[in-house]
């Protein structure tokens, strides 16, 4: 492990603010015995359960909480929830906790964390960008989910609970306005449609906002957004025993959003001719491009959760879901306004469809008390994936073929198509022999067939009179299988009744793939197209307790993980290309860490909350050549993986004002400090975001009847630059970059009814 002192001013006044804020509140004996934190209730495990009952490390956020922090994108998570980095890869989700995560856009890659929406997964990750809106809570669960989730994670799931129908007619409605032209709208209505027996519920949300940076070359404006989501869901209350819900989802995006922005040339030596000048000058959020990038999307799904309580300790459940992606977007790759052959054009249609079929059981067996989960869950995608590279954004220069025929074909067209049929079944047990003692065991069985085609076009110059094919094709299926288990313990002393002990060892498996979308499949014998699973074991202790006449909450989580073969994609040295990347598991990765989470109303007004996280994640080996470092072959064993700060924090403070006509007035800040971390394996200082510290802060009021309310906010106030992503782009020759928001500013107007 690389030795790094941990020393950063703005974490340390970070803490020091929130210790002043606890120490300034002297606590009575008459506000504990009044002051208690809200039970949260969780489905983390497929239970309904009590937060600290739950023996796993799992933050929980609410609708107000989320509401509160303006938790707007997917991306914001990574400020509330400990060891979580988020970010984009040409409008993909990244996803990484733990240091695990997905760091390849190409076709077939499963990710290593799961995003669920009540309960089905989103496995595409340029689908998870939508659904954060109307959510009741939100579930960060870190570590494998091997035994309990439909598609088998090795770094964490995160899962979105949506608001569902209910009984009573209410709604909501709330429009932002603010800096960049901001103006979205967001709202709910709720209620009966037949008596008790037929519920719904309608959704929405809308975002508009002008660009964060613009295209010096064209005038045109880049970053915007131009976002509308809908959720509809009816609830068919069928008798006292079976209800049935059915949800139907719906998004779209049509933007220029995800557009890289030039960092530096990767050769400016050795590829004098890489398209020199015609960068952007005007900032780091500035492109200097031939044409705007464009950012189409549109994904929409049907969700049916069919609930049937056979009797007063079985209970089934049936989970379906139909998903649809279609995306299109371009990009001039060279990040240069200089003609060239580097425009890209990258099309993702995607259908995916699961079951998950649940048998829950509570009661007694055998003289100990069993809460018992087993299913089976199948799983279907066809993934379609298109890596078009050429002159314009719509078609290639002109080539005269062998026979006569004219071209207008891109120079380099990478087409892949990729089938999944996966069946799982697992089972997950509690046994409570006692109060205080409960043992956990739990497994999974997995078997994916794969079938994967990729047919590649590169033509070998402008006036080329050939089509080559490299390779020439690939077609490959394969079958992967495997058995993760589960077991451990849950322990409450007798003299401590709000605190318990866990212990758990839990096994992951991610199915082996073979790579869509680039000319390295198969080419190479070193590098075959299939690669093998990827299998990670690990253990976790922790302690939940709660304090204080149950006003304070502290959950403390300590684990190691060891990871065979995780897989990779890898950039490397390549003489034509400069660099080429490939997909592999030939690396093994290991890491520990501890986390820490806090809550405490601390007076009537005065409510705190933060998290601290440590992390030492790195690499047990990884050969190779860093290709913006050409002579530098060896192993990096010992690398920090890519998306993993050593070090991560955040606190939140909110305190109320009671106003004369019995409003409320708070005021609440939340801060974020993230350690150093890379974006590459080699840990190139080229690609490297360094320690930084953001924060928030809002002042909301709320009408004495809470029917309406009004809030002004501010997010990274400090205005910190912060990469989302720092990518090599072998085409173009350069670095380039995405960033995260930078200040922005505005006003709420909600109404309750």
């Amino acid at each position: 492990m690389k030795y790094k002192k941990f020393h950063s001013p703005k974490l340390i006044t970070l803490i020091v603010v929130v210790i002043a804020g606890w120490q300034s509140v002297p606590l009575s004996a008459q506000e504990t015995r009044t002051r208690a934190l809200e039970e949260i209730v969780v489905t983390a495990t497929k239970r309904a359960e009590d937060i600290q009952d739950v023996a796993v490390a799992v933050s929980v956020f609410s609708a107000d909480r989320i509401l509160e922090a303006h938790i707007l994108t997917l991306e914001d998570l990574q400020f509330i929830a400990p060891t979580i980095t988020i970010g984009t890869d040409f409008g993909t989700a990244q996803l990484f906790m733990r240091g695990l995560g997905q760091n390849s856009i190409l076709n077939n890659i499963d990710p290593s964390v799961g995003l669920y929406v009540d309960g089905a997964v989103i496995n595409a990750p340029a689908a998870q960008l939508f659904a954060m809106f109307d959510l009741e809570r939100v579930e960060v669960l870190r570590g494998p989910q091997g035994t309990l989730f439909g598609r088998n994670t090795t770094g964490g799931a995160i899962n979105l609970i949506t608001a569902k129908p209910t009984e009573e007619f209410e709604g909501y409605a709330r429009v932002s306005v603010g800096d960049y032209s901001l103006a979205q709208t967001e709202g709910a209505l709720s209620g009966s449609l037949s008596g008790n027996r037929v519920l719904g519920r309608f959704a929405w949300k809308t975002s508009r906002r002008d660009g964060f940076g613009n295209n010096e070359f064209t005038g045109g404006e880049i970053d915007d957004q131009d976002q509308l989501m809908y959720r509809a869901s009816v609830q068919f209350n069928v008798s006292d025993r079976t209800n049935f819900l059915l949800t139907g989802e719906y998004g779209h995006q049509d933007d220029r959003a995800f557009a890289f922005k030039f960092q530096e040339e990767s050769f400016p030596v050795t590829n004098p001719a890489s398209g020199r000048g015609g960068f952007a000058t005007g900032g780091p959020r500035n492109v200097s491009l031939e044409f705007d990038p464009s950012n189409q999307r549109e994904t929409w799904s049907i969700t049916g959760t069919f609930d049937f309580q056979l009797n007063d300790r079985v209970l089934i459940r049936s989970i379906t879901n139909y998903r649809d992606l279609d995306v299109d977007q371009r990009l001039d790759i060279d990040l240069s306004s200089n003609p060239g052959f580097a425009v890209t054009q990258q099309l993702h249609q995607r259908e995916q469809f699961s079951e998950e079929l649940q048998l829950h059981y509570n009661g007694d067996f055998m003289g100990a008390r069993l809460d018992a989960i087993a299913g089976v869950f199948f799983y279907s995608e066809d993934a379609f994936f298109a890596n078009r590279i050429g002159a314009f954004p719509d078609r290639g220069i002109e080539r005269t073929l062998s026979d006569g025929s004219i071209s207008t074909d891109p120079r380099v067209k990478l087409l892949s198509n990729g089938d999944t049929d996966s069946t799982s079944f697992f089972w997950n047990t509690r046994f409570s022999f006692t109060n205080n003692l409960a043992l956990k065991l739990g497994g999974r069985w997995t078997s994916d067939d794969r079938k994967v085609v990729n047919v590649n076009q590169v033509f070998a110059g402008p006036a080329e009179p050939r089509n080559l094919r490299f390779p020439p094709g690939f077609d490959e299926s394969k079958n992967f299988d495997d058995y993760t288990n589960e077991i451990g313990f849950e322990w409450h002393p007798a003299a401590a009744s709000d605190m318990m002990v866990y212990y758990s060892y839990s096994e992951g498996f991610k199915s082996g793939t073979a790579p869509g979308g680039t000319t390295e499949v198969g080419t190479d014998p070193s590098f075959p197209g299939f690669v093998e699973p990827e299998n990670i074991t690990n253990h976790e202790i922790g302690l939940k307790s709660v304090w204080l006449d149950g006003s304070l909450r502290t959950n403390i989580a300590a684990f190691s993980y060891d990871i065979d073969g995780i897989q990779l994609q890898i950039a490397l040295q390549d003489p034509v290309a400069g660099f080429v990347t490939r997909f592999s598991n030939f690396t093994d990765q290991s890491a520990k860490g501890a986390e820490f989470e806090v809550d405490w109303i601390a007076t009537d007004r005065l409510r705190l909350s933060g998290a601290i996280a440590w992390l030492d994640a790195e690499f047990d080996n990884l050969v190779g050549e860093d290709p913006l470092n050409p002579g530098t072959q060896g192993d990096f064993a010992g690398n920090q993986p890519r998306r993993s700060p050593e070090i991560t924090a955040n606190a939140h403070i909110a305190y109320d004002f009671p106003s004369a006509n019995n409003g409320l007035f708070t005021f609440s800040m939340d801060g974020t400090y993230k350690d150093d971390h890379y974006f590459d394996e080699f840990n190139n200082a080229r690609m490297f975001q360094e320690s930084y510290f953001v924060y928030d802060a809002r002042l909301r009021y709320v009408a004495a009847d809470e029917r309406w309310s009004a809030e002004v906010w501010g997010k990274n106030l400090s205005d910190e630059l912060i990469k989302g992503e720092n990518r090599a782009l072998a085409t173009g020759r350069v670095i380039g970059r995405t960033f995260l928001d930078p200040r922005t500013w505005g006003v709420t107007f909600g109404i309750n009814f």
